[in-house]
């Protein structure tokens, strides 16, 4: 019996799946699961109809805005940011990454003024149809200038790279966006970059055996 679980799939070319699909035939039970982003990779694997997820309720996209954005404090000792933070959720479309990395951005800021800039930033509007896209964009653009070229350098790998932190901190060092800090060791700096972005939403934090990986859309960003 089998069980396979086929995640972030692109490819449209029948052959390819008909040859991974020959040693299942004859099998006792073979179950097998696919997601993908493009209609036409469902239409040459699927054997069912295609489930398609809806997108975040309000109530589900403010509970996942909250977690990020305020992390352990409590929203209502601050009554106007969680005025402020629920339009900026209406303005996510239910979208979970992009309420994601808003969130993980305003953690970041504690005055209402930060928030409110975001709120009214134009890049909503340049990014009209692709709200994630124009989510992902202000926390760039909010980024502390020397995490910027480290997280840019990430875009000449592939997608789906799985990221060594340790390798990926050296190489950082080696490019010189490490600046030397009085009698800090470079490597406890480029660490602390490294978690500064993974706390930002850059790096996916549930990493795979000590690697880590960067969200198609994020790395589309880079």
């Amino acid at each position: 019996r089998y069980f396979l679980v086929l995640d972030d799939i692109w490819n449209e070319q029948q052959g390819l799946w008909e040859s991974l699909s020959i040693p299942f035939f004859g099998e006792e039970t073979v179950r097998i699961i696919v997601t993908c982003r493009n209609e036409k990779v469902a239409e040459i694997m699927q054997t069912v109809h295609p489930y398609r997820p809806g997108y975040l309720s309000p109530e589900q996209s403010w509970s996942l805005f909250r977690h990020y954005a305020f992390g352990g404090r409590d929203p209502v000792e601050q009554p106007r940011l969680v005025d402020i933070g629920k339009q900026i959720v209406d303005k996510c479309s239910g979208l979970p990454l992009a309420v994601k990395t808003i969130g993980s951005l305003l953690r970041h800021e504690i005055d209402e003024d930060g928030w409110m800039e975001v709120l009214q930033s134009d890049l909503w509007e340049l990014d009209n149809d692709n709200e994630t896209l124009a989510s992902l964009r202000l926390s760039y653009n909010r980024m502390p200038s020397n995490l910027k070229p480290c997280f840019v350098y990430c875009s000449i790998f592939l997608k789906d790279y799985k990221f060594d932190k340790n390798v990926l901190v050296r190489l950082w060092m080696a490019q010189g966006y490490i600046p030397p800090q009085g009698r800090r060791r470079m490597e406890d700096i480029g660490d602390e970059y490294f978690n500064d972005l993974l706390r930002r939403s850059f790096f996916d934090s549930s990493y795979h055996d000590g690697f880590y990986e960067v969200h198609d859309l994020v790395h589309d960003l880079a």
